[in-house]
């Protein structure tokens, strides 16, 4: 049962029972600035009592709440005040209280409207005498929302936090306790509705925050009663609010947002994670679908993870699985950043689901961080949701950029030329001299010249090469010349680490001026999962990182297969690939993440990585409207 937007309660609930001070009204702002007033008017104190220990004392009844007040300032601050002072600063406090008109928190009246048109009945149950209570409620325009109050003066009934106050209520409601929700701010008032067995919700708007009200077993917790907003709208993805109780949460949400391409406005005000999943799937769910499916590879740094979302399935729900040395019962309990393990992200994950009405499959491949993993499964997700609901884009096109020469030296490397489509670099060493261009507009064929000693082996180097440059969609040209080259490495670290950077200035160009999705892989459909031996995801929203990640044999074993020691194509050097992919990383600033899905040879492997390589490049460089002007690394991701 959801409650205009702003409360969910357990469809069998036949009533409410409400704590007053602190979750119907905000008296706690009083109490902190009438108890300063107080105590600066009778004692002339210098120091006042701390705010943090004003809430912890707010929810004790009057009498008591002065009383350690006295006490905290005689024992902690040194202070002289007589126990008597208690009693007539408590009068006082009283005579104010009673005569206050208090503000109703956010959310309140469109709850009790709701509730009204339910036929729900309502009670007060309050830490204070019932003739307060009456005073105060009716002060503030509530008394008649509720058919029963419960003061702590009742006749043979226990204080919170014995549950003796809200069976009571129950029972002068007609209504069993268990159909009954609670809803306290206070551990006290808390204890004492989970002990009378009602559904128990804690709001953090008195003196409880909302992590100690979780501690205290609280069904369900609030930060408050406003309403729920999930809005979506394609544009700029830097523009974005989102508030939950949590902040890794917060931060998942964010990455489905960032990947989609939209703007995003959630706030969402408690802590039910799989109906906060629904909520945002359902704002998902009104956009217009281009597909019914997507799939992809998504990773940061070294988490990785492979999504398949199946929009009208026959089943709707979640399901998680795992690869390679990751297994799940040790995975998903996981600590991680502010989560005590993976079950609020399961219960999005799962959520969203529901509210696409999909399956979405989840297979976890890599985790080094449980953090960056799960940051790699929610990357992925938005990406298959920007296949399957981003607009066709109306990419504007970029305004004419001529061809600059010779634009800055980087070091070793010197940046020869560059425009929109065409980078020049050049690297000179000690050993070699690399040219290398990139071409995305095609105007002159690839071509591949090697020059290096006889002792190096690069037979087949050149048409791996092309064929990254081909799935990529550039041309390629490329030479080397080294006549003295003891290592072969230097060969393919080189030409990757200049490939690299002619890219990345490319990509910097594009982000300014169009956007690009800045992020891709080879594994886009349910068939590419099926096929694919090996899938590749690169990365500019991360730091330089390149991994290897077998999927059905351990790592060493895919370390003695494919990368060490194994001759590819003739007479390449695995380690030398290996070094190629490094350099790449390194001068493309890029996470490459690197699936070896099924146990091949080394020489389809490696034909796997490189055209995935290229595939992959082609993505990250789609123009993207909708990331116009978000610079490329790890600052750039969410900022």
């Amino acid at each position: 049962m959801n409650l205009c937007n702003r409360i969910l309660l357990p469809d069998s609930t036949s009533a409410l029972l409400w704590d007053m001070d602190g979750v119907l009204i905000d008296s706690l702002s009083f109490a902190i600035q009438i108890t300063h007033h107080l105590l600066q008017l009778r004692h002339d104190l210098e120091r006042t009592v701390d705010a943090d220990f004003l809430k912890s004392v707010f929810p004790l009844e009057s009498s008591v709440y002065w009383r350690e007040i006295v006490m905290y300032l005689n024992g902690t601050l040194g202070a002289s005040i007589p126990m008597d002072d208690a009693e007539a600063m408590c009068n006082d406090y009283l005579s104010l209280r009673l005569t206050s008109v208090f503000p109703i928190n956010p959310g309140i009246r469109q709850i009790l409207d709701d509730l009204s048109w339910r036929n729900l009945p309502c009670a007060v149950v309050s830490n204070n005498p019932r003739s307060q209570t009456v005073a105060i409620l009716k002060n503030c325009g509530l008394l008649d929302r509720f058919a029963v109050i419960v003061g702590n003066d009742e006749p043979a009934i226990r204080k919170k936090p014995a549950p003796d106050p809200y069976l009571y209520a129950a029972k002068q409601l007609g209504v069993a306790a268990a159909r009954c929700v609670v809803v306290e701010d206070s551990v006290l008032g808390a204890t004492a509705g989970i002990a009378a067995a009602c559904q128990t919700i804690g709001v953090a708007t008195g003196s409880a925050s909302a992590s100690v009200l979780e501690a205290t077993g609280c069904h369900q917790v609030y930060s408050s009663f406003t309403e729920n907003i999930c809005e979506l709208i394609f544009g700029d993805v830097r523009v974005k609010e989102i508030i939950t109780l949590n902040e890794f949460v917060s931060h998942m949400v964010e990455h489905v947002a960032w990947r989609l391409g939209t703007t995003i406005k959630l706030s969402w005000n408690n802590n039910n994670f799989l109906a906060a999943g629904k909520f945002f799937g359902e704002a998902l769910r009104r956009i217009p679908a281009k597909d019914t499916s997507a799939a992809c590879l998504g990773m940061i740094d070294d988490g990785s993870a492979e999504v398949l979302i199946h929009l009208c399935s026959p089943t709707s729900g979640l399901r998680i699985g795992a690869q390679g040395d990751v297994a799940l019962d040790w995975f998903l309990p996981l600590r991680c950043e502010q989560l005590p393990n993976g079950v609020a992200l399961q219960e999005l994950l799962s959520g969203l689901a529901q509210g696409l009405q999909a399956q979405i499959d989840v297979t976890i491949c890599s985790a080094e961080d449980p953090h960056h993993t799960w940051e790699g499964v929610f990357r992925a997700v938005g990406i298959c949701l920007s296949r399957i609901y981003s607009p066709v884009r109306a990419v504007l096109a970029p305004p004419p950029l001529d061809i600059k020469e010779n634009i800055r030296l980087l070091g070793e490397l010197s940046v020869r030329s560059v425009g929109i489509d065409f980078c020049e670099v050049t690297r000179r060493t000690a050993e070699s001299e690399v040219s290398l261009s990139v071409d995305f507009s095609r105007r002159q064929p690839s071509a591949i010249h090697l020059q290096v000693g006889p002792s190096i082996c690069h037979e087949g180097f050149g048409d791996l090469l092309l064929a990254l440059a081909d799935h990529a969609g550039f041309s390629l040209r490329l030479s080397f010349t080294a006549s003295v080259l003891a290592s072969s490495h230097v060969l393919f670290e080189d030409a990757a680490l200049v490939m690299g950077r002619a890219l990345l200035e490319l990509l910097v160009i594009r982000m300014t001026l169009q956007g690009t999705d800045g992020a891709g892989s080879n594994i886009h459909t349910a068939a590419d999962l099926q096929d694919l031996a090996v899938g590749v995801a690169v990365s500019v929203e991360g730091r330089k990182f390149w991994s290897f990640v077998p999927f059905g044999e351990s790592y060493s074993e895919l370390r003695r297969r494919i990368l060490v020691g194994q001759n590819v194509l003739g007479t390449l050097r695995s380690e030398d690939l290996d070094d190629f992919v490094d350099g790449l990383a390194g001068g493309l600033a890029a996470s490459i993440m690197i699936h070896v899905r099924r146990p091949v040879s080394p020489d389809e492997t490696w034909r796997g990585v490189f055209c995935g390589l290229g595939t992959a490049i082609a993505e990250a460089f789609l123009p993207n409207p909708f990331r116009r002007g978000v610079p490329p690394g790890v600052k750039g991701t969410l900022s």
